[in-house]
């Protein structure tokens, strides 16, 4: 699925589901992924590696899946 990024100050991607994995990339607000699940996200980069970011963390988002008809 694609998922958008709408956290304010973008999203760690990490090593592995875990908060206290290595930071691997920082993705900026707005930018375009393809996730396998929504609660911990499994990410593809576009530079071809994978990594995790989590999707909530208490009240706040961080991804939204993204309609396929909808325009982005």
């Amino acid at each position: 699925m694609q998922v958008r990024v709408i956290a304010q100050k973008g999203l760690n991607i990490r090593e592995k589901p875990d908060l206290e994995s290595d930071i691997i990339e920082k993705v900026p607000q707005g930018a375009l992924l393809e996730a396998d699940e929504i609660t911990w996200a499994h990410i593809a980069l576009p530079d071809g590696r994978e990594g995790w970011a989590a999707s909530q963390r208490a009240a706040d988002t961080y991804l939204v899946k993204v309609d396929a008809k909808a325009p982005a």
